[in-house]
């Protein structure tokens, strides 16, 4: 979960519903300690029914300390992460937090890759990785 060369996949489960997909949940915090601030949020996103997590956090936060946290819980869980400059949460936009989107595994599959070298980032070799 480190910022050089993560990229996060999603792909959508077939449900009946087209287009609905229920139980997508979203918290934020601006607890400036790392291990609080993720077991808050973690409290709130119903984590045992995701598939995947992706947070948001100001790149003033200690990010390395945030992915300690979140590493630290053992979830079996897909986590990646990206710095902002800026977050949009679940009551507006935000300045110096973290906002987390859980999806949930009744309508996402979600894997993790690693690209390395990104100054030397291929789309077509991308692409040929994730299918």
């Amino acid at each position: 979960m480190t910022a050089r060369g993560r990229l996060w996949t999603a792909r959508r489960r077939p449900i009946p519903r087209a287009g609905v997909v229920e139980g997508i949940r979203a918290a934020a915090v601006d607890e400036p300690d790392p291990e609080r601030a993720v077991g808050r949020l973690l409290g709130e996103l119903d984590v045992e029914r995701l598939a995947g997590l992706l947070f948001f956090a100001s790149g003033r936060r200690d990010l390395a300390g945030i992915a300690r946290a979140f590493a630290s819980r053992g979830l079996d869980l897909p986590i990646a992460g990206c710095s902002t400059a800026g977050e949009i949460a679940p009551d507006g936009l935000r300045d110096d937090s973290i906002t987390a989107v859980g999806f949930p595994a009744a309508g996402f599959l979600v894997d993790l890759l690693s690209f390395d070298g990104l100054d030397r980032f291929s789309p077509g070799a991308a692409q040929a990785r994730v299918r």
